[in-house]
């Protein structure tokens, strides 16, 4: 009994290796327009129109805005802000204390604000590699949904830096934690 179910173990091993082979497999070219690292943009503005976050001080959803800006490869700036949408549904702890408190205080609104700058003690360019998604026009529909796209590694430059950042976080949410850290 037991060999025959390590045959039957094996033999199905060997036929899996025949079932993942692809007829589509054909030679990849492609043509490398833009690598250059150091010469993107200096500056970057984002916006994240959903966040979450879940943490016993309150579970919040909101948005956010981060913005980045690169001073000549020495220097960079950050400054990133989050903020709830409103009490309802997306600040639980502000909708707690509205609803359910017995106090005259203000229930305080959800911010996240931070800032900093790093300094590049070390700013430098490598190659790498990178994995490209293999598409096809052809592939449509339930044709593209029900397969395992193919990748192609393609050679790439990287940009590392190493540094030393300074900044400032300020955060403020209705949750007073400083009551429970007097002794």
């Amino acid at each position: 009994m037991k060999h025959i179910f390590l045959t039957v173990l094996a033999s199905l091993a060997f036929a899996s290796l025949f079932a993942q082979a692809r007829s589509d497999k054909t030679p990849v070219t492609y043509e490398e327009i833009y690598d250059e690292p150091y010469s993107v943009n200096k500056l970057f503005v984002g916006f994240q129109p959903l966040y979450t976050e879940v943490f016993v001080g309150n579970v919040n959803a909101g948005f956010g805005g981060e913005l980045v800006y690169y001073l000549q490869d020495k220097l960079d700036f950050r400054a990133h802000f989050r903020k709830t949408y409103s009490q309802q549904f997306f600040d639980y702890s502000r909708h707690l204390a509205v609803t359910r408190g017995d106090n005259d205080n203000r229930a305080e609104v959800f911010n996240y604000y931070e800032i900093g700058a790093t300094y590049h003690v070390k700013d430098q360019e490598e190659s790498s590699k990178t994995k490209m998604v293999l598409f096809k026009n052809s592939y449509r529909g339930a044709r593209w949904a029900s397969r395992v796209p193919l990748h192609a590694e393609v050679p790439c430059k990287v940009r590392k830096i190493y540094g030393v950042r300074l900044g400032g976080i300020l955060w403020d949410g209705t949750t007073d934690l400083t009551k429970v850290m007097e002794i």
